[in-house]
């Protein structure tokens, strides 16, 4: 189904199911050992420990169970046929069709929610780690690998870069430690630039991206520039705030999403 880094995803027939038709399972294989990551072994166990916490949530991917051998870790996770989030938003499955934009993102906040009021933050939130049904109606948070229990941080980079707040960045912040709750909020504030725009606003959030450092300069002509509502905007301008501690909450952005007209 695909790889990383560090291994690859199977999919793989559940035999243990008594299911008339075939039940299959995603298997994620990872190599406990890595020559440039020396935490590897430790890594690995924060993943599945965390994900064990949140597996129970509606619209987080199902962990049923982690196997060990000498040399691998085998996640059981549930399959989902429908891809990834990236997958619909480059074949245009929300283009022009609010009313999914709404069902989608909702989903995506309550299992980040949630997964916050248990202790869990993400921190490598973005399209490729939300899984899709085929009509891409359901959606599932996936990948704990970076995820963290500590509310704060001083583990800086650490994500993907499109989607990474500027004070997980740590550059031009003074690499002090940062809200990891607050960071994840930014993120999903990317995630929806992504499903609306079909885009993404910058590269990276520090002042040497020349679209950032745009952003920075002038936020209004930035905003101007997406192909996005006026109600699209306001609700951006409330989670794209420099300030971490400014930045909208989760209910409170469920809340605009559910009442903006358009997106």
């Amino acid at each position: 189904l695909g790889e990383g880094a560090f291994g690859v995803v199977y999919r793989a027939l559940d035999l243990s199911s008594s299911s008339w038709s075939p039940t299959y399972r995603a298997v994620k294989i990872i190599r406990k050992s890595v020559p440039d990551v020396p935490m590897m072994h430790e890594l690995l166990q924060r993943e599945t420990k965390l994900h064990r916490l949140v597996a129970d949530i509606p619209n987080v991917l199902t962990l049923y169970g982690v196997f060990q051998s000498n040399n691998y870790m085998y996640l059981v996770l549930d399959y989902c046929p429908g891809g990834n989030l990236s997958d619909h938003i480059i074949e245009g499955t929300f283009e022009k069709n609010d009313a999914l934009v709404r069902k989608v993102f909702v989903q995506i906040l309550d299992a980040v929610h949630e997964c916050h009021e248990r202790g869990v933050y993400h921190r490598d939130l973005k399209p490729e780690n939300i899984l899709c049904r085929k009509d891409g109606s359901g959606v599932y948070l996936a990948d704990f690998g970076l995820a963290t229990d500590a509310p704060r941080s001083e583990e800086f980079g650490c994500g993907s870069s499109y989607w990474m707040s500027p004070e997980c960045i740590g550059y031009g912040y003074g690499y002090v430690p940062y809200s990891t709750r607050q960071s994840d909020m930014w993120s999903l504030g990317i995630i929806l630039v992504n499903i609306i725009a079909s885009c993404y606003p910058w590269h990276k959030a520090e002042v040497e991206d020349i679209s950032f450092s745009e952003f920075l300069d002038d936020p209004c002509s930035f905003y101007d520039r997406l192909p996005i509502s006026r109600g699209a905007r306001e609700i951006l301008e409330r989670v794209f705030r420099m300030h971490p501690v400014a930045r909208i909450t989760i209910p409170k952005l469920r809340e605009a999403i559910l009442n903006v007209d358009s997106f």
